[in-house]
């Protein structure tokens, strides 16, 4: 309720509004102003009027854990200037971040689903009827886990009495570029919502809902096929190879998907080169970088006047690389001889004594679960570490379909809601 004096002569204009809403410790999360209905004359009484707004609260889910103490504030300003203010106080609850326990897949025939409960030390399986998997990821706050192979099925979570269902499918685009998806994986919580999923297809990356629609589209061109692509600096980008057998990296605008500048070089390493050839898309002191099989590194810097160019170095170890890639926090990591975790402004450390395949992380328990590449005819194996220091986290190991060979296997962990807090 706010009044607006009545004026010693003539007539005022209606006195102004204005509610905010933010937390205590500073900042506006909402806001809301307005004016009076009516305006006082001379020799009347003062306006008086009363003012209805409302607020969505945040979806607990989207909270940091814990009570947020909200700050409300009401002030109304009349004609003359004159400025009255109100206060009240509110607590809103987070909702503390949970996990799924560890889901992975196996591409064996059939294709096996299997999850480790939290808290358990049993694994629990299904054979799913899928018809392959060189990738997935269970979708944070949704029972559905999105595979990859020749095309995109999303299918719901098993339950007692019944196996997944599919959902949905995504074919591949109709384009010249061939092979099964790249990859399926959980963007960057930074910049994307809880139930969204990255997908690497032979000439673009996607980001796809829970429900199979496109939200966003970051495409290469026809003489360019997808490696990998990882966000840096608000930006998309994308390691390919050309028609050529060059290597390309290609930065495009987050938001409009449009393709802004590339850079290209002829890999050096034998291991890398050829159409088959292998390379992997890491950061390096923040910078996106290729590195060849031998492991160079092609540094993508940008300086301050805005030019650009690449940076050759070479990475610590003599064997030649198996495996890299990125966590949802921007480290970077690459196997030979050992695994070593790459961090700005931290030398290179060997993180974990064996060559891994892939990384699953599990941000509500501060879990990295790896997956030990195989050694002649020994079972791949699904390992948790401490997600900061990669020491063992006291969980059971869990192998690959025994001593079988070529089972490849990709993890994911769903949390309930964005994180890292």
């Amino acid at each position: 309720m706010l009044s607006n004096p009545a004026p010693d002569r003539g007539q005022s204009a209606p006195a102004n509004w204005r509610i905010d809403i933010g937390p205590s410790t500073g900042g506006v999360w909402w806001s809301s102003s307005g004016a009076a209905s009516t305006s006082p004359q001379t020799g009347g009484v003062d306006a008086v009027d009363t003012v209805s707004t409302t607020w969505n609260t945040p979806a607990a889910s989207n909270l940091p854990t814990g009570v947020t103490t909200l700050l409300l504030t009401a002030t109304a300003t009349d004609s003359e200037g004159a400025v009255g203010a109100d206060f009240a106080y509110a607590n809103l609850a987070g909702q503390p971040l949970t996990s799924s326990g560890f889901w992975f897949l196996e591409n064996t025939s059939p294709v096996a689903l299997h999850h480790l409960p939290n808290g358990s030390s049993e694994v629990v399986t299904d054979e799913g009827p899928f018809e392959s998997a060189s990738s997935m990821v269970h979708l944070d706050g949704q029972a559905t886990i999105m595979v990859g192979g020749q095309q995109l099925t999303a299918w719901s979570l098993p339950t007692d009495n019944n196996g997944p269902t599919l959902l949905w499918t995504i074919a591949p685009p109709l384009t010249p570029q061939t092979g099964p998806i790249r990859f399926v994986r959980r963007p960057s919580t930074s910049v994307s919502g809880p139930a969204i999923a990255e997908v690497g297809w032979a000439d673009r990356v996607q980001w796809v809902s829970a429900d199979g629609l496109i939200l966003a589209n970051w495409l290469l061109d026809e003489t360019e096929s997808l490696i990998d692509a990882s966000i840096f600096g608000g930006s998309m980008v994308v390691l390919a190879r050309t028609a050529a057998n060059e290597l390309r990296l290609i930065s495009h605008d987050l938001d409009s998907g449009a393709r802004l500048q590339s850079v290209t070089w002829t890999p050096e390493a034998s291991g890398s080169m050829g159409p088959n050839g292998k390379a992997w898309l890491i950061s390096i002191l923040g910078d996106p970088a290729a590195l060849e099989s031998d492991g160079t590194f092609r540094r993508w810097f940008t300086e301050m006047d805005g030019n650009t160019g690449l940076a050759s170095g070479g990475c610590p170890g003599s064997a030649d690389v198996s495996n890299a890639g990125r966590l949802e926090d921007g480290r970077s990591w690459f196997s030979r001889e050992g695994t070593w975790l790459v961090e700005e402004n931290v030398p290179l450390q060997m993180a974990h004594p064996t060559p891994i395949q892939a990384t699953a992380e599990d941000r509500a328990n501060g879990i990295t679960w790896v997956l030990e590449s195989s050694v002649s005819g020994e079972a791949q194996t699904w390992m948790a570490l401490d997600a900061q220091g990669w020491s063992p986290a006291g969980l059971p190991n869990l192998d690959v379909s025994g001593n079988m060979s070529g089972v490849r296997s990709s993890g994911s962990v769903a949390h309930n809601r964005p994180g890292p807090l």
